[in-house]
């Protein structure tokens, strides 16, 4: 009886002995995976990711309120030692999962029904991200993030941010930025983030390329008495078809009848008035038989009433009428000074508070344009 004892008492230690508890933060390997999601991440030398940060957010998940937090993920859960992660009790639907650990991640986006093994995940070296946008006039910063990430960064004054630490993703990661007081969304972009890249975008803005870009807040009008539209009757139908730009152009057609008469093509930016003091350059491709300038403003019919309202432009330019000419504009060819006889405004006067981007036209019967890109700001 007492040998019977002993044997038993052996075999029990013996089972304890080669057993080891699961990690308490993970299902761990062969957990249940009926309404949730399972997956092992390795590392980018193929080890098994023990105890790496796991987030779960939906795909357009972002925060409630403005708060500074630079790291890219607030993790809800972590992997165990063997790296299997098992994330229960999920809604159907759309979400974002996010791995971290040691300086390297992975992002994929995902859908969501009943249960879901995502297999085998591997981390890659991180990328960075930098850019500018054109803050709202007199704010003093804005607010950057990515749906699905707890990163939250501000711009400094004149629109610079940089998001130093991004998982490569499978897919494409959406950037937002934010108003000041994170009410509005200013810009909406879809980025790829390549291993150990640093990415530099929102340098180059397309204005407008007449192809893929809103026509919305676009028009053209005469500016005066003596100017008369003949085409087209609406902005829409200016778009045409140029063999030698091979794309789509602009083209509108127009009378004169006095020296001091115009006619304007432009928009009215929807965020405005924004802060250009980031401009690098207006370009934009052109031909034709009259005068153009590019006039910046800052118009409204209470400005106009009160007589406040901002306006800089450049010099006239005498476009061809049979060659397409690339015309860049800097702001030091906008008015230097404020100066009441030519009622423009400076540049320095102007460039924090801009509303209006427009093409005036002077003289001449017919005007093409294409391809009107931002440099240094976006919006």
């Amino acid at each position: 009886m007492m040998k019977n004892q002993l044997l038993l008492l052996l075999s029990t230690l013996l089972w304890f002995s080669c057993s080891t508890p699961e990690d308490p933060v993970s299902g761990g390997p062969g957990s249940e995976t009926t309404n949730g999601i399972v997956a092992q991440i390795f590392d980018s030398k193929g080890n098994p990711a023990a105890k790496a940060g796991v987030t779960l957010r939906h795909v357009n998940y972002a925060p409630d309120s403005a708060s500074l937090f630079e790291e890219v993920i607030i993790p809800d859960l972590f992997t165990d030692s063997l790296g299997f992660v098992t994330i229960d009790s999920i809604d159907d639907g759309s979400y974002r999962i996010t791995v971290e650990q040691n300086g390297e991640m992975l992002s994929r986006e995902i859908k969501f029904k009943d249960s879901l093994d995502l297999g085998e995940m591997h981390l890659k070296k991180t990328g960075s991200f930098k850019g500018s946008i054109a803050l709202p006039s007199k704010s003093k910063f804005g607010w950057v993030g990515i749906y699905g990430l707890d990163i939250l960064v501000k711009t400094d004054s004149l629109g610079n941010f940089a998001l130093p630490e991004l998982p490569p993703a499978d897919d494409t990661l959406s950037l937002y930025i934010r108003n000041e007081s994170f009410t509005d969304t200013l810009r909406e972009k879809n980025i790829f983030i390549k291993p150990n890249s640093d990415e530099v975008e929102f340098k180059g803005m397309t204005l407008q390329d007449f192809e893929r870009t809103s026509y919305d807040y676009w028009y053209i009008t005469p500016d005066t008495i003596g100017a008369v539209l003949n085409s087209p009757s609406s902005f829409p139908e200016g778009i045409v078809y140029d063999s030698t730009r091979e794309s789509n152009v602009f083209h509108a057609s127009y009378q004169m009848g006095l020296g001091w008469s115009w006619v304007v093509i432009g928009t009215s930016i929807e965020q405005g008035p924004l802060n250009f003091s980031q401009l690098d350059s207006i370009s934009f491709w052109a031909k034709g038989n009259g005068l153009i300038r590019v006039q910046l403003e800052n118009w409204t019919v209470f400005s106009e009433l009160e007589g406040t309202n901002l306006k800089t432009y450049t010099p006239y330019k005498l476009l061809t009428e049979d060659t397409w000419e690339h015309i860049v504009i800097k702001p030091e060819n906008f008015c230097e000074i404020d100066d009441v006889y030519t009622e423009c405004d400076s540049w320095e006067t102007t460039k924090r508070s801009v509303q209006q981007i427009h093409f005036f036209l002077n003289s001449g019967s017919s005007i093409y344009l294409d391809d009107i890109t931002l440099y240094g700001i976006r919006f």
